[in-house]
């Protein structure tokens, strides 16, 4: 081989091995800036939701985090289920109300719902929660939620008393499911400034 074109392939191959490397280099510079993109971003994924009976309001839902129409439609669907009974359907009601707790708490939740339970059936009571107002603890998933209780026996009205409830969310895995459930006095020095 001629010295002269042998020098021209060695001279050509460390131009492409010169080449190769900064390829190789920018495209480790690429892929690490990617992975820190997509570490950075992981935890900031959101789930929109778009509701057929309220399309117009957007709710989300992220690991972490859920938008305040969506604590505000989930705490109407539960009080529904807690409060809008009949002799009839309080079991069904509240077993349903159950889907919404967290597992830690499924114990004590159906312990306050079978008291509930007991004094429908006995008592041959209907009752309905007519909501009047919501207010949310922003980042806390606390949801207070004012209304008047009215109870009936037969059709004929017992009692109609104005209560506050408390409703505790834990929010993870693109989910909220109820932590607590209270009933507040209207003096409770947690509602200063909250109705």
């Amino acid at each position: 081989m001629d010295k002269k074109v042998f020098e021209s392939h060695k001279s050509s191959i460390a131009k492409n091995n010169h080449l190769f490397r900064r390829v190789i280099m920018l495209l480790t510079l690429t892929i690490l800036v990617l992975v820190i993109s997509l570490m950075m971003c992981i935890n900031r994924e959101k789930i929109i939701l778009v509701p057929q009976v309220s399309s117009e309001t957007k709710m989300w839902v992220s690991s972490t985090e859920v938008s305040n129409e969506y604590l505000t439609m989930l705490s109407r669907n539960i009080i529904d289920l807690m409060f809008n009974l009949t002799p009839d359907n309080v079991v069904a009601q509240h077993k349903e109300v159950l889907r919404f707790v967290s597992s830690q708490n499924t114990k004590v939740m159906t312990n306050k719902l079978a008291a509930i339970e007991e004094l429908i059936t006995k008592s041959n009571i209907s009752q309905n929660f007519f909501i009047k107002e919501i207010r949310i603890i922003n980042k806390k998933h606390i949801v207070y939620v004012s209304g008047e209780l009215k109870e009936y026996i037969d059709t004929t009205l017992s009692s109609n008393v104005t209560q506050i409830y408390k409703l505790d969310f834990k929010v993870s895995d693109f989910g909220a499911l109820l932590d607590d459930f209270a009933l507040i006095k209207p003096d409770d020095p947690q509602l200063k400034g909250i109705f």
